[in-house]
């Protein structure tokens, strides 16, 4: 065994050495080893040596390469804590009761703090304001009266063609004519739900999922059943299916792309089963879309809406998390459902304020923009793997908060996650 380490490599001794003095505890998860130049003179070995020995315990998982920082020890594969179990309750129509909490939680948003994790905002250093600001001011100047303007049901056209035109990336081909445009996704979704159901029906949404979606199926007086819903691999098919089978579901609301609060890009093949499935019980899909320009993947994630052949989902989308929060404007996509939706929107909101439309249609169409949103995407990719890298290494000993077992962040771990997510399971 002694033969066997003197006639191993150089740059093998250097590295067996640093991964023994990590094993040992010498340095700990979070610690920077090293330079390069450093370990060069202590060793009095070539500085090829030793950039080989690094690169070999970054293969091992051992250490890792910060930009402009050197290389530092990372918490190794087999000791990440696993991804809680989810056990979810047994998948029946209960009504919902999430009204309190929601508005605490909106009340909290209010105060007086640096970061809100309550709520997806972005931040505002991430949004194209002095675009937008010169938008404005050049849509002002050449029609005065856009800011005293309103536009009824279903839209602006031009904005309709610019999101029908958009709908390709996501491997669509939407007509201009199926687009509702309305005050958010919110409104979206919720016109959506009065498009198909009424007080009483079901509706099956996933567990957990985004707050506002229980949110609207209680404020119309709906009830919901749940379907348990994984981070890595989306909702439980065989759960779902036997829940059409033995309750008449009149709908399901599902996010596929970037999933809040589990952070999951549904794989293409999934989306196709839970299309497929639906269509086959009559059962109107709402897939809600506001993240999905967000996806840190090279290419834009396809809808679900794009293995549609019955007509049966309808699509929600939203400015508010690429161009502007504050531009309180989102779509809804729907080809059988189109006409009641409009006709919905018509006597909910009269009309939407032309300025704000106009806006939303310029940043569709120049390109500028569309850059922005894949500079966004990317700015957050990188926010996620930083945060994640922190969390792990605060929570990688004793946990901070009495009680809480278990962190894991499913929007770093997870191969088809796209955005952060934090699971903590109590003891």
């Amino acid at each position: 065994m002694k033969k066997q380490k003197i006639d191993s490599p150089l740059y093998l001794q250097v590295a067996r050495n640093l991964e023994n003095q990590i094993q040992q505890g010498a340095f700990r998860t979070g610690d920077q080893i090293p330079s390069v130049r450093d370990l060069s003179r202590q060793r009095r070995v070539s500085i090829a040596t030793v950039l080989q020995a690094y690169f070999w315990l970054e293969n091992k998982g051992w250490i890792e390469a910060r930009p402009k920082s050197g290389f530092y020890v990372r918490t190794p594969a087999q000791n990440l804590n696993p991804v809680p179990a989810f056990r979810p309750a047994r998948a029946r129509p209960t009504p919902v009761t999430t009204s309190d909490i929601v508005v605490d939680l909106m009340q909290a948003h209010r105060g007086p703090v640096k970061v809100s994790l309550g709520t997806a905002v972005p931040g505002h250093d991430r949004l194209p304001t002095h675009q937008l600001n010169a938008i404005i001011r050049r849509l002002t100047r050449e029609d005065p009266n856009l800011s005293i303007s309103h536009e009824h049901a279903p839209g602006d056209p031009a904005l309709r063609r610019q999101i029908a035109r958009r709908s390709v990336m996501a491997g669509c081909n939407f007509l201009p004519q199926d687009v509702t445009i309305t005050c958010g996704a919110t409104e979206a979704m919720n016109l959506c739900l009065r498009a198909i159901g009424k007080p009483g029906d079901v509706i099956a949404t996933e567990s957990p999922t985004y707050f506002n979606v229980l949110q609207a199926i209680e404020s119309l007086g709906m009830n919901a059943v749940e379907i348990p819903t994984d981070c890595r691999t989306g909702m439980d098919l065989d759960v779902l299916e036997n829940v059409l089978k033995t309750h008449r579901v009149r709908g399901y609301i599902g996010i596929t792309n970037c999933h809040n609060p589990l952070g999951y890009v549904l794989p293409d093949d999934k989306k196709r089963e839970l299309v497929e499935l639906l269509a086959r019980h009559e059962v109107p899909l709402i897939e809600d879309d506001i993240c999905g320009d967000l996806a840190y993947s090279a290419q834009r994630p396809r809808l679900a809406k794009s293995f549609d052949r019955e007509g049966l989902v309808m699509v929600c989308g939203s400015f508010s998390k690429t161009v502007s929060p504050g531009l309180r404007l989102g779509w809804v996509h729907s080809e059988r459902y189109q006409s009641k939706i409009s006709r919905l929107k018509m006597i909910t909101r009269i009309s939407s304020p032309r300025l704000s439309e106009a806006r939303s249609r310029c940043c569709s169409n120049r390109e500028d923009m569309i850059v922005t949103y894949a500079g966004c995407a990317c700015s957050l990719s990188n926010r996620c793997k930083h945060s994640a890298r922190r969390y792990r290494n605060i929570f990688r000993r004793e946990p901070a908060f009495p009680g809480l077992r278990a962190v894991t962040f499913s929007g770093s771990n997870c191969r088809n996650a796209s955005t952060p997510s934090l699971c903590i399971t109590r003891r």
